[in-house]
Parts: C-alpha cells; sequence; structure tokens
C-alpha cells in the first residue's frame, strides 16, 4: 500500500487489498482473462500493456478508445454475410 499512495495511487485502490497489474508481453490477453476469471477475479481493468485484476465488486473498464480495440474481440462474420459473398447457406 506504500507504494500505491508513493505513485499517486486512489486512496481506496484495490491494490491495497488483492489487486495485481498483470504484463501483457508474452500472453493472450484473452487466455490470461480467462484465467483471472476461473481465479475468481471480480475487478478487470483492460489496458494497452497489461490487465489489472481485483477482487472488488464485479466492473469492468478500459484505459482508453486504443485499449478497449485491443480487448474487444473482432466480431466473426455472420452466416449472412458467408452466404451474401457465395460462401454458404443463409439460415
Amino acid at each position: 500500500w506504500r507504494h500505491n499512495l508513493a505513485v499517486g495511487g486512489a486512496p481506496m485502490s484495490q491494490h491495497k487489498k488483492m489487486a495485481a497489474d498483470i504484463s501483457l508481453k508474452n500472453h493472450n490477453r484473452f487466455e490470461l482473462l480467462a484465467a483471472c476469471k476461473v481465479a475468481g477475479f471480480t475487478g478487470f481493468g483492460y489496458y494497452v500493456n497489461f490487465l489489472h485484476v481485483d477482487m472488488g465488486r464485479k466492473r469492468f473498464w478500459y484505459g482508453g478508445e486504443v485499449s478497449k480495440g485491443l480487448w474487444q474481440p473482432s466480431p466473426s462474420p455472420s452466416r449472412l454475410d458467408i452466404a451474401n459473398r457465395g460462401g454458404g447457406d443463409a439460415v
């Protein structure tokens, strides 16, 4: 908690309780997120270079628009889109 205070962290920061910022270096971000959810973390902060996890109330946030774009899975083409391109039958 002293480090949190020294770097200007929020007074009620979850880092004073059960929280961590995990570097994304050498990690698949979606596999890391899934593992953290299985481990029971409930608070998630999505950033460009790291994932914040904590045991606070259930919530999430993005560190900015770039982070939001990185963390949101790209939509898979719908069956209708595939059919319209001649790749299958529409349902």
